[in-house]
Order: structure tokens, then sequence, then C-alpha cells
């Protein structure tokens, strides 16, 4: 069996963390692999249900097939049939239990679904897994995973998460500036919009935008940078304590959309 499916969002190469395919251990007989390339084509064409017919039709002459698996969840997450995708998910991981890029759709699929216990025990498994090294395909290795996949209006959200506090430069900084989560928005044409990035500074917001070495205190900010129009950066939302994932995903929402007033920002030079 072919390999694994790719996300059929338009996104920047930034943001596309991909996985290794895995084959079948037996060759499929040509119905089923005539099945599975009508998935994959119905995929590509972003034409969830029918991609899952054909991946139902697979898995029902070869149930363990990891390509099938996958492919079936993902065209079921995108079809936002999230108990249809967390089942193939599952049933993949029993097969594939160190295989991160797994984990972190199932932590999409959880959080789809409101399941925010199954979520951050997947998260855990996660965490151990990027802390062991012994990660199957690589991705846990990487600094950041995608920990949510959601939209605003007709824009498309890529949260990603750092294992650990990421400073911009990739070295300690004084002040620090640590990183906790990146969100990539993007529009249905497939054009990043904004990104915005959260995380801790030592730093202060002068009048004019500028930024100064704090005397003490660490502020959680939110940083959104702009490809175009006015402004290059805004900052938002300093505040003394990190927020849960939820209240800054919902900060990152009123941002994007326009109702949360900026404390500071860099216009974009004429």
């Amino acid at each position: 069996m072919k390999n694994y499916h790719i996300s059929p969002w338009a996104l920047p190469a930034l943001v596309l963390l991909l996985c290794a395919g895995l084959w079948a251990q037996s060759a499929p007989s040509p119905q089923i692999e005539r099945a599975f390339r009508a998935g994959n084509a119905f995929l590509d064409k972003e034409q969830y249900a029918p991609a899952l017919a054909q991946f139902r039709i697979v898995l029902k002459a070869m149930p363990n097939d990891p390509s099938a698996l996958w492919n079936a969840g993902s065209a079921a997450f995108f079809a936002r049939d999230y108990a249809a995708a967390a089942a193939f998910f599952a049933r993949l991981e029993k097969q594939e239990p160190n295989n991160g890029h797994l984990l972190a759709k199932r932590m999409q699929t959880a959080q789809a679904m409101g399941d925010l216990k199954t979520r951050d025990a997947v998260r855990a498994r996660l965490f151990a897994l990027h802390k062991s090294g012994k990660d199957s395909t690589g991705y846990a290795a990487k600094p950041s995973f995608c920990r949510d996949q959601f939209s605003i209006g007709k824009d498309n959200v890529l949260a990603f998460e750092y294992f650990v506090l990421q400073p911009r430069s990739g070295k300690a900084e004084t002040p620090y500036l640590g990183r906790r989560y990146e969100f990539f928005i993007v529009g249905p044409d497939g054009k990043p919009k904004i990104t915005i990035e959260t995380g801790w500074s030592a730093l202060d917001v002068l009048p004019d935008g500028t930024y100064a070495p704090a005397a003490e205190t660490l502020a959680y900010y939110y940083d959104a940078y702009y490809p175009t129009g006015p402004w290059a950066r805004q900052t938002f939302g300093l505040t003394p304590e990190e927020p849960s994932y939820e209240a800054a995903k919902q900060q990152v929402i009123a941002i994007a959309g326009g109702k949360a007033r900026p404390v500071s920002g860099r216009r974009r030079a004429p």
C-alpha cells in the first residue's frame, strides 16, 4: 500500500510537518489498491466523505493496514467526523505506540471533540516520547509539534506547541524571550495571513513601542506578525501569569478577529 496521505490544506512549507510513510505487510488486491488510490484522489480534491468511504473499503479487507488507518483518520478528521477519526488513530497507535506524529493527530482530534482528558493523556505520552528520543518517525525530536487544528471563519489555523520554551534566536537570550505556542493563520487561498506567537518575556514595552529589559517581572505576551498591511508586528495581552491553552486560543481568536487591543506595535517601513 502507498504511504500516508498528507493533509489537504495548502499550507506554507514552514508548517507542513510530515511523517514518513508505512507499508502494509501484504500486497493488496487490485480492487483494494483502486479503492486506496480513489480515496487519495478524493482527499486531494478535499472531498472527505467519499474519501472516507473508499478507505473503509480498504479497511474492511485489510483492517490493520497502517496507511489506510492513517488516511481514513485524516479523511474523517477533515469531514469533522471526529469520533471516527479518533477510533482510526487509536487503532493505529496500537501498532505504532512510538509514532510522535500520530500522537499529535490524536491530540488534535481529542481537542476537536472537546475530550480534554484524552488530549492531556496523549500529550503526556508525546512529551515522554520526546524526552526518551525513541520516536519512530523523528517527529517528537523536533522543537515543536502541531497540537491543534481549527478554523476562524474561512481561515485555517495550525497551533504548534514547543516542548520547552524556545528563544527566538534558538539560544538563550538576555533579556529572555521564550515562545510557548505559535499559531499560523492561513487564508482560504492558502496564503499566510497572521502568525501569532505567545510565551514569556523579561521585557517592558516603552511608550514608543520599543522594548527595554524589565527590572524584575516576567510577562506573558502575544505577538502578532503580519506579512502585509500597515503593521509588521503588534503586541497584545501582557499578563503576569501563563494562561491555559484554551485561554491562549481564545485570545488568538480575538486578535485574529480584530477584537483585541494591542499594547504596542511596529509599523511596516514605507
